[in-house]
């Protein structure tokens, strides 16, 4: 199971623009939702995706006016914008949302967002995310259309949340998750192919390299991390969302978050078998021993404007633009810290580093967040069963 929960690659996240989800497991309670129009009060999440084949299956084909010219209505709406780029929106802000037999209508104030690309998200009436958000667009301005979704309460818009990868030496087991992220247009990839023999922790700084130009000008907000830390919001109201659209100071170019080492003292299962070996196995699950908090710089990860940013490190930034007074501002473990899920075998770990982390405080037990928990084992389990529980395959 190792190869599914803790693959050994880089992974650099990243806010396309401000309207982004994260946490794994949270719903940003900055997206704007709307109820309704009817008497029942119903409110729906919205989401778009440019596989409509894919995403439209739970449509309502026997409803009456679903079709149109005798098509999926929601093919029918793509081939409207078909001769134009649909491009990410940035920002959305709703106005109203309407509900109809055949689908969920909901209106902007946005300017200027024709054909833009936007995500709906449904809610129940717990306010827990129904499903993964649906790809939609604004097409006619101001409007974005989403398919109805049984339970919905509430519905909002957002922006992409998007994943660059790199991958150096990974298993076909690895890729077969991998490349249904890309699947779902959730993950891009960058592969870091061999001409030269060096140890692979030294393909680190070419990701991070690469990372800082292929997010420059397309995501506002950008994560540098390892796909076993979690960066998490802690006596901080919101989520991660939330924080880095609070920043008003021009000249904050990104946010430093100190780290926390939980330590894994078992190698994880190979391969994936079912849903209460998830329950078992999963690190946010399985492990609770923790170092201290480490001090500020110490093995810390960033989120930043790359558009300030002239040379990224793995921790911290090297070099800003110069002229404009930008500097990295750093969160106080009360807002905020990285909890990495560190295996103590791989790469000799815990005999090289393991003495060094003890000095920052005694061995305490801390948990994953509740409130994150529940929502991010369950899209764990979708995932992992539809990727690896196909009999099939």
């Amino acid at each position: 199971m190792n190869n599914y929960y803790q693959l050994g690659l880089i992974i650099i996240g990243s806010f396309l623009f401000f309207d982004v989800f994260l946490n794994d497991a949270s719903i940003s309670s900055r997206v704007q939702y709307s109820r309704l129009s009817l008497p029942s009060g119903n409110t729906v999440s919205v989401d778009l995706s440019s596989e409509i084949d894919n995403q439209t299956t739970e449509k309502a084909t026997a409803v009456q006016g679903y079709e149109i010219e005798g098509e999926d209505r929601f093919k029918w709406y793509l081939k409207k914008t078909a001769s134009n780029v649909i491009q990410s929106a940035p920002n959305i802000t709703t106005l109203y949302a309407y509900e109809f037999d055949h689908e969920i209508t909901v209106t902007t104030t946005s300017w200027k967002m024709i054909r833009r690309r936007v995500y709906c998200r449904y809610l129940d009436k717990d306010g827990n995310e129904l499903g993964n958000p649906y790809e939609s667009f604004t097409y006619p301005e101001y409007i974005v259309n989403c398919p109805k979704r049984e339970g919905t309460q509430k519905i909002g818009l957002s922006g992409v949340q998007h994943f660059y990868m790199y991958i150096h030496n990974a298993s076909i087991y690895d890729l077969k998750v991998i490349n249904d992220y890309v699947r779902t247009g959730e993950v891009e990839i960058h592969y870091l192919l061999e001409r030269d023999q060096r140890e692979d922790s030294r393909w680190q700084m070419v990701g991070i390299t690469d990372c800082l130009i292929w997010s420059r000008g397309e995501s506002k907000w950008t994560i540098f991390a390892d796909l076993d830390e979690r960066i998490l919001m802690t006596e901080y109201p919101g989520t991660i969302l939330d924080y880095v659209r609070e920043i008003r100071n021009e000249t904050i170019a990104g946010v430093q978050f100190r780290q926390q080492w939980v330590l894994k003292t078992e190698l994880m299962p190979e391969m994936y078998e079912s849903d209460s070996q998830i329950d078992a196995w999963m690190p946010t699950h399985r492990f609770h021993s923790s170092t201290g908090i480490g001090p500020v710089g110490h093995t810390a990860k960033c989120i930043i404007d790359s558009s300030k940013v002239f040379i990224m490190w793995v921790h911290h930034v090297t070099e800003f633009f110069p002229g404009k007074g930008y500097h990295l501002h750093i969160l106080k473990p009360k807002e905020g810290l990285v909890r990495h899920y560190r295996d103590q075998t791989l790469g000799k770990w815990g005999q090289k580093w393991l003495s060094s982390t003890l000095k920052f405080g005694p061995i305490r037990v801390t948990d994953y967040p509740t409130k994150y928990l529940g929502r991010l084992t369950e899209n764990v389990k979708r995932r992992a069963k539809y990727v690896y529980g196909n009999q099939f395959d």
